[in-house]
């Protein structure tokens, strides 16, 4: 369970209702889980995460090699978007960070949320053109699956009302961890997909070898198939 954020930037007060969270956090499961396609759990996901708490842009981060080698420095790609479209080239452009770098590289690091109402001066935020877009507040909280970090949630806001409390920064943790899990499984499922086409070349591959004993025959089937 995910413990209270404490930060000097948080309000004293949740500005997200109850009854609002459960709600989220129910429709949230239900959308991820209607498909194993990464791409549409992550626009899914971002849309209804989003929509819960109120920010203009959301995106996803994720680490692109496998997270449970620690020695090794990892890089970090966007791998879905949802904006408005006029800030959608702002949002794209600085796409990839290395562990430790930016938002995203220093959440995974840090293994907790970063959170700033002062967006246009933290030196930690790399990229210019969204600060040129006049965003000041941000909420980056790691994609956590099973003690695992797979990347990082960033939600993006430009209204100064736009306060969360620490009691909402941890309800984004949860949100955080339910999408997480599903994207995961959408992994594992396109890993298992992509090993099973492998065994059934190499099982035709097999199959033709057996079938004949000309090497020409044999390297016209195989390039047919």
């Amino acid at each position: 369970m995910s413990q209270v954020f404490r930060h000097k930037d948080a309000a004293e007060v949740s500005v997200i209702e109850a009854g609002k969270k459960q709600a989220a956090l129910g429709r949230l499961i239900t959308e991820v889980s209607l498909t194993l396609n990464l791409s549409q759990i992550t626009e899914d996901g971002l849309k209804v995460i989003a929509e819960a708490i109120g920010a203009e842009v959301s995106e996803i981060f994720l680490l692109e090699s496998e997270p449970d080698d620690p020695e090794e420095q990892r890089r970090l790609r966007q791998v879905a978007l949802h904006s408005p479209a006029e800030f959608r080239a702002a949002f794209s452009y600085d796409n990839v960070f290395e562990y430790g770098e930016g938002f995203p590289g220093l959440t995974i690091q840090k293994r907790t949320p970063i959170f700033t109402t002062n967006l246009i001066s933290d030196h930690r935020f790399l990229r210019q053109k969204v600060k040129q877009q006049n965003f000041n507040l941000a909420l980056n909280v790691p994609l956590r699956a099973n003690d695992q970090i797979i990347g990082t949630l960033g939600l993006y806001s430009r209204n100064p009302q736009w306060r969360l409390s620490g009691e909402d920064i941890a309800f984004v943790e949860k949100l955080a961890e339910a999408l997480a899990m599903a994207i995961c499984n959408a992994q594992s499922y396109e890993r298992m997909k992509q090993a099973q086409a492998g065994m059934n070349a190499l099982s035709n591959a097999v199959e033709i070898l057996n079938t004949s004993l000309n090497p020409r025959h044999v390297l016209v089937r195989l390039l047919s198939e």
